[in-house]
Protein backbone atom coordinates (compact mmCIF):
# COMPACT_ATOMS: atom_id res chain seq x y z
CA UNK A 1 0.00 0.00 0.00
CA UNK A 2 1.32 3.44 -0.60
CA UNK A 3 -0.37 4.81 2.53
CA UNK A 4 2.84 3.09 4.07
CA UNK A 5 5.54 5.02 3.13
CA UNK A 6 3.60 8.02 3.33
CA UNK A 7 2.83 7.03 7.28
CA UNK A 8 6.37 5.61 7.90
CA UNK A 9 7.57 9.72 6.45
CA UNK A 10 5.33 11.00 9.10
CA UNK A 11 6.35 8.95 11.79
CA UNK A 12 10.24 9.74 10.92
CA UNK A 13 9.45 13.55 10.81
CA UNK A 14 7.48 13.23 13.87
CA UNK A 15 10.28 11.74 16.17
CA UNK A 16 12.56 13.91 14.64
CA UNK A 17 10.20 17.25 15.79
CA UNK A 18 10.31 15.22 19.29
CA UNK A 19 13.88 14.16 19.89
CA UNK A 20 14.73 17.84 18.56
CA UNK A 21 11.99 19.79 21.05
CA UNK A 22 13.77 17.36 23.84
CA UNK A 23 17.10 18.67 23.12
CA UNK A 24 15.45 22.04 23.10
CA UNK A 25 12.74 23.09 25.43
CA UNK A 26 12.37 22.76 28.87
CA UNK A 27 9.96 19.61 29.99
CA UNK A 28 6.44 21.50 29.49
CA UNK A 29 7.25 22.85 25.78
CA UNK A 30 8.61 19.34 25.14
CA UNK A 31 5.39 17.56 26.74
CA UNK A 32 3.29 20.05 24.17
CA UNK A 33 5.09 18.89 21.39
CA UNK A 34 4.66 15.80 22.07
CA UNK A 35 0.96 16.22 22.39
CA UNK A 36 0.78 17.83 19.25
CA UNK A 37 2.91 14.96 17.39
CA UNK A 38 -0.03 12.45 18.88
CA UNK A 39 -2.83 15.16 17.49
CA UNK A 40 -0.87 15.06 13.79
CA UNK A 41 -1.39 11.20 13.82
CA UNK A 42 -4.56 11.70 15.18
CA UNK A 43 -5.50 14.00 12.20
CA UNK A 44 -4.05 11.26 9.73
CA UNK A 45 -5.81 8.41 11.36
CA UNK A 46 -8.93 10.91 10.28
CA UNK A 47 -7.90 12.10 7.08
CA UNK A 48 -7.70 7.88 6.17
CA UNK A 49 -11.42 7.56 7.43
CA UNK A 50 -10.28 5.69 10.62
CA UNK A 51 -13.91 7.36 12.41
CA UNK A 52 -15.81 4.70 10.16
CA UNK A 53 -14.65 1.73 13.02
CA UNK A 54 -15.49 3.29 15.72
CA UNK A 55 -13.83 0.54 17.89
CA UNK A 56 -10.13 1.55 16.72
CA UNK A 57 -11.64 5.23 16.53
CA UNK A 58 -12.13 4.84 20.05
CA UNK A 59 -8.92 3.17 20.88
CA UNK A 60 -7.35 6.05 19.46
CA UNK A 61 -9.87 8.95 21.29
CA UNK A 62 -8.24 7.29 24.41
CA UNK A 63 -4.61 7.35 23.51
CA UNK A 64 -5.13 11.16 22.60
CA UNK A 65 -6.44 11.80 25.94
CA UNK A 66 -4.07 10.06 27.68
CA UNK A 67 -1.26 11.70 25.97
CA UNK A 68 -2.84 14.84 27.25
CA UNK A 69 -3.02 13.59 30.69
CA UNK A 70 0.68 12.47 30.75
CA UNK A 71 1.76 15.91 30.59
CA UNK A 72 0.90 16.79 33.78
CA UNK A 73 2.66 13.09 34.44
CA UNK A 74 4.09 14.55 37.92
CA UNK A 75 0.42 15.13 39.73
CA UNK A 76 -0.50 12.49 41.45
CA UNK A 77 -4.05 12.83 39.90
CA UNK A 78 -2.52 12.62 36.55
CA UNK A 79 -0.75 9.70 36.93
CA UNK A 80 -3.39 7.74 38.12
CA UNK A 81 -5.61 9.13 35.63
CA UNK A 82 -2.64 8.03 32.92
CA UNK A 83 -2.74 4.65 33.63
CA UNK A 84 -6.00 4.27 34.13
CA UNK A 85 -6.40 5.62 30.74
CA UNK A 86 -3.46 3.03 29.08
CA UNK A 87 -5.42 0.43 30.93
CA UNK A 88 -8.57 1.29 29.28
CA UNK A 89 -6.61 1.41 26.00
CA UNK A 90 -5.32 -2.06 26.60
CA UNK A 91 -8.82 -3.30 27.53
CA UNK A 92 -9.91 -1.93 24.17
CA UNK A 93 -7.64 -3.47 22.46
CA UNK A 94 -8.07 -6.78 23.89
CA UNK A 95 -11.75 -6.25 23.22
CA UNK A 96 -11.83 -5.31 19.52
CA UNK A 97 -9.07 -8.11 18.88
CA UNK A 98 -10.73 -11.35 20.70
CA UNK A 99 -13.85 -11.95 18.12
CA UNK A 100 -11.26 -11.93 15.21
CA UNK A 101 -9.30 -15.18 16.50
CA UNK A 102 -12.74 -17.59 16.64
CA UNK A 103 -11.36 -19.36 13.07
CA UNK A 104 -7.94 -19.72 14.06
CA UNK A 105 -6.63 -23.15 15.14
CA UNK A 106 -4.87 -24.08 18.26
CA UNK A 107 -2.67 -26.93 17.98
CA UNK A 108 -1.07 -28.51 21.66
CA UNK A 109 2.28 -26.57 20.23
CA UNK A 110 0.80 -23.48 20.12
CA UNK A 111 -0.53 -24.47 23.38
CA UNK A 112 2.60 -24.88 25.26
CA UNK A 113 4.09 -21.80 23.56
CA UNK A 114 1.53 -19.56 25.22
CA UNK A 115 1.93 -21.00 28.61
CA UNK A 116 5.39 -20.44 27.96
CA UNK A 117 5.05 -16.82 26.67
CA UNK A 118 2.58 -15.72 29.80
CA UNK A 119 5.02 -17.44 32.52
CA UNK A 120 7.90 -15.28 31.09
CA UNK A 121 5.97 -12.20 30.14
CA UNK A 122 3.87 -12.24 33.33
CA UNK A 123 7.33 -12.37 35.45
CA UNK A 124 9.67 -9.92 33.48
CA UNK A 125 6.80 -7.64 34.59
CA UNK A 126 6.40 -8.76 37.84
CA UNK A 127 9.91 -8.01 38.58
CA UNK A 128 9.71 -4.88 36.20
CA UNK A 129 6.81 -3.35 38.96
CA UNK A 130 8.82 -4.45 41.98
CA UNK A 131 11.53 -2.17 40.24
CA UNK A 132 9.87 0.50 40.15
CA UNK A 133 7.31 0.27 43.11
CA UNK A 134 9.45 2.03 45.68
CA UNK A 135 9.66 5.37 43.34
CA UNK A 136 6.20 5.34 43.17
CA UNK A 137 4.39 8.34 45.33
CA UNK A 138 1.31 7.41 45.50
CA UNK A 139 0.35 4.14 47.60
CA UNK A 140 -2.21 2.32 45.33
CA UNK A 141 -1.18 2.74 42.55
CA UNK A 142 1.56 -0.78 42.41
CA UNK A 143 -1.82 -2.75 42.42
CA UNK A 144 -3.22 -0.92 39.31
CA UNK A 145 -0.17 -1.64 37.88
CA UNK A 146 -0.62 -5.19 38.51
CA UNK A 147 -3.63 -5.35 37.06
CA UNK A 148 -2.68 -3.12 33.92
CA UNK A 149 0.38 -6.10 33.59
CA UNK A 150 -2.43 -9.13 33.57
CA UNK A 151 -4.14 -6.78 30.75
CA UNK A 152 -1.00 -6.62 28.92
CA UNK A 153 -0.35 -9.98 29.23
CA UNK A 154 -3.60 -11.29 28.02
CA UNK A 155 -3.25 -8.70 24.91
CA UNK A 156 -0.55 -10.25 23.74
CA UNK A 157 -1.02 -13.25 23.43
CA UNK A 158 -4.34 -12.36 21.99
CA UNK A 159 -1.82 -10.18 19.52
CA UNK A 160 0.44 -13.25 18.81
CA UNK A 161 -2.65 -16.15 18.23
CA UNK A 162 -3.98 -13.30 16.12
CA UNK A 163 -0.86 -13.17 14.08
CA UNK A 164 -0.78 -16.13 12.79
CA UNK A 165 -3.79 -15.58 10.38
CA UNK A 166 -0.58 -14.47 8.27
CA UNK A 167 -2.33 -11.34 6.93
CA UNK A 168 -1.47 -7.76 6.74
CA UNK A 169 -4.18 -6.61 9.24
CA UNK A 170 -3.24 -9.75 11.51
CA UNK A 171 0.51 -8.57 11.55
CA UNK A 172 -0.11 -5.09 11.53
CA UNK A 173 -2.13 -5.32 14.97
CA UNK A 174 0.54 -7.52 16.89
CA UNK A 175 3.64 -5.07 15.67
CA UNK A 176 1.42 -1.98 17.15
CA UNK A 177 0.44 -3.84 20.63
CA UNK A 178 4.36 -4.59 20.60
CA UNK A 179 4.99 -1.23 20.36
CA UNK A 180 2.19 -0.32 23.13
CA UNK A 181 3.68 -2.44 25.30
CA UNK A 182 7.45 -1.48 24.80
CA UNK A 183 6.40 1.82 25.06
CA UNK A 184 4.99 1.43 28.00
CA UNK A 185 7.80 -0.72 29.74
CA UNK A 186 10.90 1.84 28.39
CA UNK A 187 8.21 4.67 29.99
CA UNK A 188 8.14 3.20 33.01
CA UNK A 189 11.93 2.72 33.31
CA UNK A 190 12.42 6.71 32.31
CA UNK A 191 10.38 7.96 34.37
CA UNK A 192 10.50 6.47 37.48
CA UNK A 193 14.05 5.09 37.40
CA UNK A 194 14.87 8.64 36.19
CA UNK A 195 16.79 7.44 33.19
CA UNK A 196 16.13 10.22 31.03
CA UNK A 197 17.39 8.57 27.61
CA UNK A 198 14.91 6.31 27.29
CA UNK A 199 12.71 8.53 26.69
CA UNK A 200 13.66 9.18 23.18
CA UNK A 201 12.95 4.85 22.65
CA UNK A 202 9.49 5.87 24.33
CA UNK A 203 8.60 8.37 22.36
CA UNK A 204 9.87 6.35 19.08
CA UNK A 205 7.90 3.30 20.35
CA UNK A 206 4.27 5.31 21.02
CA UNK A 207 4.68 7.05 17.51
CA UNK A 208 5.54 3.41 15.85
CA UNK A 209 2.71 2.10 17.69
CA UNK A 210 0.12 4.56 16.82
CA UNK A 211 1.33 4.55 13.30
CA UNK A 212 1.16 0.77 12.88
CA UNK A 213 -2.62 1.87 14.36
CA UNK A 214 -3.46 3.93 11.57
CA UNK A 215 -2.36 1.20 9.35
CA UNK A 216 -4.00 -1.62 10.74
CA UNK A 217 -7.32 0.97 10.00
CA UNK A 218 -6.52 1.53 6.39
CA UNK A 219 -6.60 -2.54 5.87
CA UNK A 220 -9.65 -3.16 8.27
CA UNK A 221 -11.42 -0.36 5.75
CA UNK A 222 -9.41 -1.07 2.56
CA UNK A 223 -9.61 -4.87 2.58
CA UNK A 224 -7.80 -6.80 -0.39
CA UNK A 225 -9.80 -7.51 -3.46
CA UNK A 226 -9.22 -11.62 -3.01
CA UNK A 227 -11.59 -13.29 -0.83
CA UNK A 228 -9.17 -15.37 0.39
CA UNK A 229 -7.53 -12.49 1.85
CA UNK A 230 -10.33 -10.23 2.94
CA UNK A 231 -10.02 -9.14 6.93
CA UNK A 232 -12.21 -10.05 9.44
Amino acid sequence: MPEIKKLFSIAVLLFILSCISANTFDRVYYEYINCTIVLVLFGAFLFYKGYKNRSLLLIFITNVFMTFSSAYYDIALFEVLTIILKLLSAFLLLIYIFPKQKNIKTSSVDVFTYLYLVIINGYLIYCLITMVTPYIDVSYLDNIFYFYALVLVCLGMAAFRYFLKGNFGSKSFSILVTFFVLSDIVGMLAYYLRIYSLFYAERLFYILALTYLIMHTIKVLKPETHPQKIED
